[in-house]
């Protein structure tokens, strides 16, 4: 992968805090929900990355107690959206899937603006921005379509 992507070492921040615990390899090789090979041995509670600032090449980190605070969403946005069958109307409800076999949320289409569709749902953990997103029918044996988790 190394020779394929750019990348550039930089600081990883607590995002609660401010303060500079160490330095990552490249933004690349961590995930949302990461907390392994952070190098952050020492802390008083396990750290987890819970965003990346690409303009300064900051990896953002939070303590395993703000991960409900800093990870955890109640609002998908969805970009290109690719519909496979029946389009979805807004206040409808669906299943989403963040990950391939991963588990089905229940959630409420919010807004429709062309292929950018807003979902509110209970708090979960969702992907990193880039990941597919997946809607299905209540009774699931329906595929909506997919599209790329904006944020």
């Amino acid at each position: 992968m190394n020779n394929y992507i750019h990348y550039e070492k930089g600081p990883i921040v607590d995002v609660a805090t401010k303060k500079r615990l160490g330095f990552h390899d490249g933004l690349v090789f961590y995930t949302i929900y990461q907390r392994k090979n952070l190098n952050l041995s020492g802390q008083a509670e396990p750290m987890f990355v819970c965003g990346k600032d690409f303009a300064t090449n900051t990896l953002l980190v939070c303590k395993k107690s703000q991960i409900e605070q800093y990870i955890h969403r109640t609002k998908t946005v969805i970009a290109n959206m690719h519909w496979i069958s029946q389009k979805v109307m807004e206040n409808d409800q669906v299943y989403v899937r963040f990950r391939h076999g991963g588990v089905m949320y229940l959630a409420t289409v919010a807004h429709i603006k062309n292929d950018l569709i807003t979902l509110k749902h209970d708090k979960i953990i969702t992907t990193a921005p880039g990941q597919y997103v997946v809607l299905y029918s209540l009774d699931q044996t329906l595929c909506f379509g997919g599209g790329v988790l904006a944020h």
